[in-house]
């Protein structure tokens, strides 16, 4: 990642929640330590070299608490050290019972290949629930909308109708009236020539 002129860093990934803000993925992690435990000839220079491994972890995980990763506009949720190899972890654990809880004080996890993937999953299933519910939404809206619109329509074929209804009994009442009133003196002036 790099920083910005403004001093905000561009994290290495961002996943972006349904909800808003971010999860950061670090994936820069402190090595040294660890491979002279690897390198070491006796076992007292090897745990000291995982001590020191654990308290690098813990410290850059500490730095990651305090960057700057973004504005007020995007909320960064939560920050994970993603570790490439397993054992980087498990080491720093060997000498440090207490560090993941050390480090999730700190509104920071650690994620190694094992521990990614389920995070992924489930950021992925969590947008996925978003999208049904955000459809679930639209349709609902649509369906009062359709509702509204199917309501109005009846109202208005319901004027039709009644205007037919009218329409038809002034029809009869006039073809009644003529039939009574106009057929009979014209029949008589027919028949009178």
């Amino acid at each position: 990642h790099s920083a910005d002129s403004d001093g905000i860093r561009r994290p290495d990934v961002a996943l972006h929640l349904p909800s808003g803000g971010r999860i950061i993925i670090d994936s820069k992690f402190p090595l040294d330590d660890f491979m002279k435990a690897q390198s070491a000839t006796d076992e007292a220079s090897r745990q000291a070299a995982l001590q020191a491994h654990a308290k690098a972890l813990v410290d850059h995980c500490k730095a990651l608490s305090k960057r700057k990763y973004s504005n007020d506009a995007d909320t960064v949720e939560f920050i994970i050290a993603f570790l490439p190899v397993d054992v980087l972890l498990t080491a720093a654990m060997e000498t440090n019972s207490a560090l993941l809880d050390e480090i999730y004080k700190l509104k920071v996890g650690v994620a190694t290949p094992v521990t990614l993937m389920p995070l992924l999953m489930t950021l992925q299933y969590a947008w996925q629930k978003h999208e049904l519910a955000k459809n679930t939404v639209e349709i609902r809206d649509s369906g009062v909308k359709l509702y509204n619109g199917l309501a109005t329509f009846a109202g208005h074929l319901a004027k039709v109708g009644r205007g037919l209804g009218s329409a038809l009994k002034g029809y009869n009442d006039a073809v009644g009236s003529f039939e009574r009133n106009v057929m009979p003196s014209a029949r008589t002036m027919r028949e009178k020539g």
